[in-house]
């Protein structure tokens, strides 16, 4: 998975819309606090989001997950789920564990599943996870290196969360009180490992808040139909996917809330486009989703 960033011609066309709404704002428009235009705001989130759809090589902002560390090759990342590896289990949830010897055996049975064609690279450790990975020889496959990641067990537990039965609690984080660092690494894998990372859904940030009982990640994403018809406007929706991590408990909750609503056309170049004459729907413009992502 490659990692994008928005184009400097785009940052200079929402640079210039923007001064511009502000110099020449009539008595008809909406202002925001400090006479901000609303409509352009939104105008500005919508352009980026479309930039973001437009990227074809990934879904998410640069550095997410800490993903990319093979730029010049196509990697694909997995995790161990106990559904994988444990014969007769009747739960599926990623395992953990504090001994590396098991975290490369387990490494290497989910390696197989997907990979039968592999010979080993290298193993390594952060204070988080362990990840092993593997060359994939194999003419047909798109990807050429895996990278299995176990969690340590001292770190988070996740048999508290069920992909048969999924609830809101998504995890347990083990070492408190969490760090805005690693609620950030933590939430973007929770992302990472979902039915979010698929077609149709591109993040458009990802930032971390403090609250009275701990933390917040949110990570903003827009949710469309990448089957739309050319030339048709289609919907797309603007999702804020909150993980509350309790300081008491360290438990990690997802709450979804849907933030705003636009449309979009697919024009005969294959990129998408505004439809500009369609009314906008903006429940509230602070997602953060303005922001340049990181280098």
């Amino acid at each position: 998975m490659r990692v994008y960033s928005v184009k400097l011609t785009l940052i200079v066309l929402m640079v210039g819309l923007f001064l511009s709404a502000c110099a020449g704002s009539g008595g008809n428009s909406t202002q925001a606090t400090g006479g901000i235009n609303v409509q352009t705001l939104a105008g500005l989130e919508q352009l980026s989001i479309v930039a973001a759809m437009n990227d074809k090589i990934s879904r998410v902002p640069v550095g997410f997950y800490d993903l990319e560390r093979y730029e010049s090759v196509e990697h694909d990342y997995l995790q161990v789920r106990s559904d994988h590896v444990i014969p007769n289990s009747t739960v599926a949830y990623d395992l953990s564990t504090n001994d590396p010897n098991q975290a490369f055996l387990w490494a290497q049975t989910e390696a197989a599943r997907s990979y039968i064609n592999r010979s080993f690279v290298s193993s390594s450790e952060t204070p988080w996870f362990y990840e092993n990975t593997w060359a994939i020889n194999d003419p047909y496959s798109h990807h050429q290196l895996v990278s299995v990641r176990v969690f340590k067990s001292n770190m988070i537990d996740r048999s508290v969360y069920d992909a048969n039965n999924p609830s809101p609690l998504q995890a347990v984080i083990q070492t408190l009180p969490v760090s805005d660092a690693y609620a950030r690494f933590i939430s973007e894998y929770l992302w990472t490992f979902s039915s979010s990372n698929n077609v149709g859904h591109v993040v458009i940030s990802s930032n971390t808040t403090s609250t009275i009982t701990g933390l917040r990640h949110r990570i903003s994403e827009a949710v469309f139909d990448p089957a739309m018809l050319r030339g048709v406007c289609s919907k797309v929706q603007l999702w804020d996917l909150n993980y509350d991590i309790s300081n008491q408990s360290g438990g990690v909750t997802l709450n979804r809330a849907l933030q705003s609503e636009f449309q979009v056309s697919l024009g005969v170049d294959g990129r998408y486009n505004l439809c500009q004459d369609v009314p906008t729907q903006l429940a509230t413009t602070d997602h953060g989703s303005l922001s340049v992502y990181p280098q």
